[in-house]
């Protein structure tokens, strides 16, 4: 495909299913369909090709789904769409970061509390590794006899 190709629609998906789960597997259309409200067959003609020009309604469920705007889906090139993602979703926060936050939002002050107390304890666990190996170089502490000595 040349850089001035028109990008398919059925590539734009695969793209945003490889984004939004990598390294998890793709969910099967049965699991997409019932996260987006989209039938398994519309996913199946989605990425097949079979649907390449699908209703709004259809264009707007991906989006609310994927959360991205309609622009996504105008982006003509390979090269214009990943800009676009890089932009929107990639630049400044990991994926999973953004996931993490969206789903703490979802939570009680006391949940939101819990997992921010966990992160800075996941954190501070994180710069104890590194100061070992700061101090140790060549050792893994992880693997290590006695990874304090």
């Amino acid at each position: 495909m040349s850089e001035r190709e028109r990008y398919p629609l059925r590539a734009k998906l695969r793209l945003l299913l490889t984004c939004t789960f990598a390294p998890q597997p793709i969910p099967s259309f049965r699991e997409l369909a019932s996260q987006t409200g989209l039938s398994d067959q519309t996913w199946d003609n989605l990425l097949s090709g079979k649907s390449a020009n699908p209703r709004l309604s259809t264009l707007r469920k991906l989006c609310l789904y994927f959360e991205v705007s309609l622009d996504f889906f105008a982006y003509q090139t390979e090269a214009e769409t990943q800009a676009y993602l890089y932009q929107t979703r990639l630049r400044g926060k990991s994926l999973y970061i953004a996931k993490i936050e969206s789903a703490a939002n979802a939570l009680s002050q006391t949940g939101q509390y819990n997992v921010l107390a966990l992160m800075e304890w996941m954190q501070r666990a994180d710069l104890a590794d590194r100061r070992r190996q700061l101090q140790h170089p060549g050792k893994d502490p992880q693997y290590a006899a006695n990874p304090h000595d």
